[in-house]
């Protein structure tokens, strides 16, 4: 089943309610929430995401999403999760601690342009092994203080250009022992503007 951009630009929807949305054969849910600007909470709990393999762009400019329930949402199997939450300006806390992402290959832009983000919370199956792109990931997440990323393994990825830039919020980051950057191509401004930045572990980078 494809959802991809069932939603997408309907820019006077304020309310929407998918908990009985059957999901069990999806396949692409890429732009699917896309651009509802005036939406403010948004429960995918219920999903049954299991044979999902694109979400890129998924919430992507809810510009005045405050509330996301995403528990219990399945990520087993998704390769794209390009700008999934880029631009939720209003979205002050994430929850990501049941995402498995294993499979993801491109995660560029995925919270980029969060202006009120202040806490993501990465469980340990939040595995970035097979990602190859994270440029811009956390581009402009300017509430950010603190990034624990210690589950993440970065061996494969090519791509951190911006990366952190412009949290100028941000005051540390725990890369963990698996940050590494032996296949890393491009890592320009990289943490530019991160102004209260104390302190990276940079010793892991080979």
């Amino acid at each position: 089943t494809n959802f991809r951009n069932m939603f997408n630009g309907c820019q006077s929807l304020m309310y929407l309610d998918v908990k009985n949305f059957d999901t069990y054969n999806a396949i692409n849910m890429e732009g699917m929430f896309r651009g509802l600007v005036l939406l403010t909470s948004l429960d995918v709990s219920r999903f049954n995401n299991t044979k999902v393999k694109y979400m890129g762009s998924m919430f992507r400019r809810n510009k005045n999403l405050k509330a996301l329930n995403l528990s219990n949402f399945k990520t087993n199997n998704v390769e794209d999760m390009f700008y999934m939450f880029e631009h939720c300006e209003n979205i002050a806390i994430l929850d990501l601690s049941n995402f498995e992402t294993e499979k993801v290959n491109g995660m560029l832009g995925m919270f980029s342009d969060c202006y009120s983000l202040t806490s993501i919370k990465f469980g340990e199956k939040f595995n970035t092994v097979n990602v190859k792109y994270m440029d811009e990931m956390f581009f402009n997440c300017t509430a950010l203080q603190k990034l624990d990323l210690s589950s993440f393994n970065t061996y494969h990825v090519e791509f951190m250009e911006r990366m952190f830039a412009n949290c100028n919020s941000l005051t540390s980051i725990n890369l963990g022992s698996n940050f590494r950057t032996s296949n890393l191509r491009y890592a320009s401004s990289m943490f530019r503007n991160c102004f209260k930045l104390k302190s990276i572990d940079l010793s892991k980078f080979a």
